[in-house]
């Protein structure tokens, strides 16, 4: 399992996890779990769990903005 954690700013955390969703369903990745809490106020963390590295790394640089 690969995991990739992004840190984003509350406010834009629903613009994030749309994108996402479109990414996801365009990549195809074999996603394994994902979630995303908040980690300290205005700043929330999405957790994505993949089945492969190749995934894991596509996902990160597409989303980390210098996180």
């Amino acid at each position: 399992m690969y995991s990739v954690e992004i840190r984003v700013g509350e406010k834009d955390l629903g613009d994030m996890l749309g994108q996402m969703r479109e990414w996801f369903e365009k990549t195809r990745c074999s996603l394994l779990e994902f979630m995303h809490y908040g980690e300290m106020p205005g700043v929330a963390v999405v957790r994505a769990r993949f089945a492969t590295q190749a995934c894991a790394d596509l996902f990160q640089s597409v989303f980390r903005q210098g996180s």
